[in-house]
């Protein structure tokens, strides 16, 4: 499992400050022993690991059937869902698959393949005018842990999109699917071609299944259009 380029990150230190190794070492493997429990089932297909739920049907109804069927495939796949495949029957995609094994998968599994996928990033604390940056900027999407076990996305931009963002300074506010979920905040703009979105809650395991949520949903594209009705059925 990739947990992104802040578990290596370091900064170069003095001997009088350096912490042991052994200092370092010990919450690293707990944050990393901390995501592989939490959020494996989400990207049990990156693990390798066989989804443990039941058998279900998800329909979604819109007028784009053909695309949202490639969408549900792709996003099925990286949740870590088993056996799956898509059949479109006249305005509707339907995607089988054996869900991963949560104790909300009947909820959670619709609303998140079915997730807007929309990346926008403003100018300023708040979501006013055009955005500098969009989910159309974006290159690669990765999940990641901090080295304090905190999770997060990191967005590669396209060229012309980081420079719009450095020319924009800070604050910058990030929002997902229409709603600010984190800030950019710094003395100056930002660096290299990167951006991190990181949730901000009461635990650990809320903020691992959010970052994990929007790496999912981040991860393949926007909704190619806008979901009529989503249902889902569990088979005998």
């Amino acid at each position: 499992m990739f947990f992104g380029k802040g578990v290596l990150a370091s900064r170069t230190m003095s001997s009088s400050e350096k912490p042991s190794t052994f200092a370092i070492a010990i919450p690293l493997t707990l944050a990393i022993l901390l995501g592989l429990s939490v959020a494996g089932l989400f990207v049990a297909g990156w693990l390798g690991r066989e989804p443990g739920g039941v058998r279900a049907e998800i329909l979604v109804e819109s007028t784009c059937a053909d695309a949202w069927a490639e969408r549900l495939l792709q996003r099925a796949g990286s949740v870590g869902m088993g056996e799956a495949s898509v059949t479109v029957e006249a305005n509707e995609a339907r995607l089988l698959a054996t869900l991963p094994g949560l104790e909300d998968d009947l909820e959670a599994m619709p609303r998140l393949l079915t997730r807007g996928g929309r990346l926008e990033v403003f100018a300023g604390e708040e979501a006013l005018g055009e955005p500098v940056a969009t989910e159309a900027d974006v290159i690669t999407v990765d999940l990641g842990l901090n080295l304090k076990g905190h999770p997060y996305v990191q967005l590669e931009l396209q060229p012309a999109a980081t420079e719009r963002l450095k020319a924009s300074g800070s604050p910058l506010a990030y929002a997902v699917d229409g709603e600010i979920v984190d800030h950019y905040r710094a003395d100056g703009p930002i660096r290299g071609s990167e951006i991190r979105i990181q949730p901000r809650l009461a635990t650990v395991k809320e903020e691992l299944r959010v970052a994990t949520d929007w790496n999912i949903a981040l991860r393949h594209g926007p909704a190619p259009c806008p979901a009529q009705d989503v249902r889902i059925e569990v088979l005998p």
